[in-house]
């Protein structure tokens, strides 16, 4: 816009300038009537004479300038020292800013450090590791051969029991029934023997039977004698 229209904004900046020292101007010149007006009005206070209105109305004019010029001075003050603090405070933003960085370079440093050592740690124990491993696997299958092994020799010793048993148990069940055909034998004999005794035992007691008729014939053959000797 500036390029376009280069007059206008040139008179808009003169114009704005030229308002501006009319205020000063106006101010310098408002403050020198007020002054004199001061002068005046303290003369009269000296004497002793009343004020009027537009006498407290200088006063109250002057006392308000007065006033805004320590307010001025004030605020020019603080604003120095909050310019001078905001410097100060700036530095000590950079500084500390450039004591972060230089912080942060080291923690970088550091921990690009660490990270190659963490790296070439983890590369060891990888290998160890690895090594670890195969070393472990290797010992297993030996492990595992040898296990196999013994279950071969343990089976064949296990099948050459069994059939040492079974040939033991054949042996014994033969020798056991041998032994039991013999009580069987041995049995028979008995229960013959018992038969013949059962059989001796049933002639005896015949023989007492007949025996038994015998005497009662003889006791009756006595008691007919007696009965004959008798008469």
């Amino acid at each position: 816009m500036s390029s376009v229209f280069p007059d206008e904004g040139r008179g808009s900046r003169q114009a704005l300038y030229m308002r501006a020292r009319l205020l000063l101007v106006a101010e310098e010149l408002l403050s020198v009537a007020v002054d004199k007006a001061l002068d005046l009005v303290l003369e009269k206070v000296e004497r002793g004479e009343r004020l009027k209105t537009e006498d407290l109305a200088i006063l109250t004019i002057a006392v308000v300038r007065d006033v805004n010029k320590r307010i001025d001075i004030l605020t020019d003050s603080l604003n120095a020292r909050i310019a001078e603090l905001d410097e100060k405070l700036s530095r000590r933003i950079d500084e500390t800013n450039k004591r972060i960085d230089e912080t942060n370079k080291r923690i970088d440093t550091l921990t690009d450090s660490l990270n190659a050592r963490i790296s070439a740690l983890d590369e060891r124990l990888n290998a160890r590791i690895a090594e670890l491993d195969e070393r472990l696997n290797r010992r297993i299958d030996d492990t595992n051969k040898r296990i196999d092994m013994l279950a071969d020799s343990l089976n064949a010793q296990i099948n050459e029991l069994d059939k040492k048993l079974n040939m033991r148990i054949v042996e014994l069940d033969e020798r056991l029934n041998k032994r039991i055909d013999g009580v069987y034998q041995v049995l028979g004999d008995v229960h013959r023997r018992i038969d013949g005794v059962y059989q001796v035992l049933g002639d005896v007691q015949k023989m007492m039977v007949e025996m038994g008729k015998t005497l009662v014939d003889v006791q009756r053959d006595i008691a007919e004698l007696k009965k004959a000797l008798l008469k």
